[in-house]
């Protein structure tokens, strides 16, 4: 499972010290923040493949709409899905999920591949983050 460049929290990028008589003096420049790509969901805890359901351990916000990958190290590709429903411990249907929720995630009916527990749930960060 390769990860592009632009698919990990970086700096902005430069030219560094590599070519000569650049100036160097904007190696780290004051706003300098931190470029995110993805923002870090969750983490599956289990999948259900009879009903095709993931048990989800939130760690950041997520809501219904929100286009996921899940990011497992059993599987070669990485599998997105729509979230098209949030079901949370007691049966209640959500409209987002935070931190320390515990939710439930249907997959689509076409989705057979078992996903391993503690597979990575990520979504791209939006633009004013």
């Amino acid at each position: 499972m390769a990860c592009g460049v632009e698919e990990s929290i970086h700096q902005p990028y430069t030219t560094g010290f590599y070519l000569p008589g650049e100036n160097t003096e904007i190696e780290f420049t004051a706003d300098a923040s931190s470029i995110r790509g993805y923002d870090f969901i969750g983490t599956v805890d289990e999948h259900d493949q009879e009903t095709n359901m993931l048990k989800v351990l939130g760690r950041n916000r997520f809501a219904l709409g929100d286009t996921v990958e899940i990011l497992d190290p059993d599987q070669a590709e990485i599998n997105k899905f729509t979230i098209s429903r949030i079901i949370g411990e007691t049966g209640e249907d959500l409209e987002a999920a935070h931190n320390s929720y515990v939710v439930y995630l249907p997959l689509a009916e076409n989705h057979a591949a078992p996903i391993s527990k503690h597979a990575i749930l990520r979504k791209k960060s939006s633009p004013h983050q």
